[in-house]
């Protein structure tokens, strides 16, 4: 039997930040990958930074249906003297933000 065509909904960043700011308001709520724990070292990243950013930053890529179902996008930003990038995605059936990958911008 085929399957259905169904097209997902298209997540806009307005809903995409409040997803994501509701799941970092509990801090075990946030996973890392390895990728990300191993660039966070190589790059002086604490995961506080990237807590941080998480809570406060603003989407610079727009989110996008990732092959596990998880939407997956990049939010930025300012402290320090620096910009912090986070890729990371969100799973809403679970509900936790998956930390992909983390680096300085500037």
């Amino acid at each position: 039997m085929p399957k259905p065509s169904v097209a997902p909904f298209r997540m806009s960043d307005a809903t995409a930040l409040k997803h994501l700011r509701a799941i970092a308001d509990e801090p075990s709520r946030v996973r890392y990958t390895m990728h990300a724990r191993d660039r966070m070292t190589e790059r002086s990243i604490l995961p506080e930074h990237a807590y941080r950013c998480l809570q406060r930053g603003s989407i610079t890529e727009s989110p996008t249906l990732d092959f596990h179902g998880n939407w997956q996008l990049r939010v930025e930003h300012y402290m320090a003297g620096h910009t912090l990038a986070c890729a990371v995605a969100i799973d809403i059936r679970r509900p936790q933000a998956i930390v992909i990958t983390a680096f300085w911008v500037n």
